[in-house]
């Protein structure tokens, strides 16, 4: 079997070498060849979005859609080279060399994911957000308000809030926020959109104004983050069950005691270890899950 990775080189080759040789074909079959090949390249890029591999260069010239992970798992499938590909000479192969590479099929197999998420806005943002290095202040400010949001309650319940959470708090305007009065406080109770927890709307309120001051004092919150993890760079851990997962860690409760002493609240270390794995701190996908790689190279 032939790895679907190793299509588009193949593929390239197969055209290459047809083209080699098109002085001893028709236009007729040129075009028929040719026809096959970009009907392949569509069918190999459906493959890829059926089993949850991300849409890729050759797929966007097909003028297919990209997709995330698969929200399902899937088996593996398979499809082999159109027959005419068959019909070449490939001379620059001995012949049973290319009879096995162009009767392979081509095995796609899906991608895998951590355990934990199971809705599709868990999916997604698992699949796009969680372990990718965040270095904009207010998308830093979101999860950080949205991590305390969640204490006591799920990621997923927060999650499916979020939008009302970006309305409600002026998109995460932090000088906004900051400036917020009582009346606003009124109305942030009254919104059924959010949590309701008025320890936790205050809490925004002043995490906003100690967010303003870390931004003076270092010029920005991100460069005073990263500053708690060795050379300012994502710690990459290949955790390879959920066991193995912490709850905290030395740079989580160093950087909560900071906070803490800064004048943030709910940013105890368990909330702030979350933080950090979800602004991509800290690389904690599973070695088996296909986001670990591709976070690792991420900086």
């Amino acid at each position: 079997m032939i790895g679907v990775d190793l299509f588009g080189p193949l593929s390239g080759l197969v055209a290459s070498l047809f083209l080699g040789e098109s002085a001893d074909k028709s236009e007729q079959e040129k075009t028929e060849i040719l026809t096959e090949l970009r009907a392949f390249r569509a069918e190999v890029a459906e493959l890829r979005r059926g089993v949850g591999f991300p849409a890729r260069g050759s797929d966007r010239a097909e003028n297919l859609p990209p997709a995330p992970l698969s929200p399902h798992p899937v088996a593996s499938r398979t499809c082999s080279f159109p027959p005419l590909f068959r019909n070449l000479s490939l001379s620059a192969f001995s012949s049973s060399f290319a009879a096995s590479l162009l009767s392979a099929p081509l095995t796609l197999m899906p991608e895998t994911r951590c355990p934990w998420p199971t809705k599709p806005l868990d999916l997604a943002y698992h699949d796009t957000e969680w372990g990718v290095p965040h270095h904009d202040d207010r998308a830093l400010f979101e999860l950080i308000t949205l991590e305390g949001a969640q204490a006591g309650l799920s990621w997923s319940t927060i999650l499916a809030k979020r939008e009302n959470y970006r309305r409600a708090f002026d998109d995460f305007d932090v000088a906004k926020i900051a400036r917020y009065d009582a009346k606003k406080v009124a109305a942030l109770l009254a919104d059924a959109g959010i949590v309701r927890h008025r320890l936790k709307i205050a809490a925004t309120i002043g995490n906003a104004q100690a967010f303003l001051a870390v931004q003076k004092e270092f010029g920005s919150f991100d460069r005073y983050l990263w500053g708690f993890v060795p050379d300012r760079r994502p710690r990459v851990n290949r955790r390879r069950t959920s066991a193995d997962v912490p709850t905290r860690t030395a740079e989580s409760d160093a950087l909560s005691k900071d906070l803490a002493q800064r004048g943030f609240k709910f940013v105890g270390t368990t909330i702030i270890y979350a933080f950090m794995q979800a602004t991509g701190m800290v690389n904690d996908h599973l070695v088996t899950c296909t986001c670990h790689a591709r976070c690792a190279k991420l900086k």
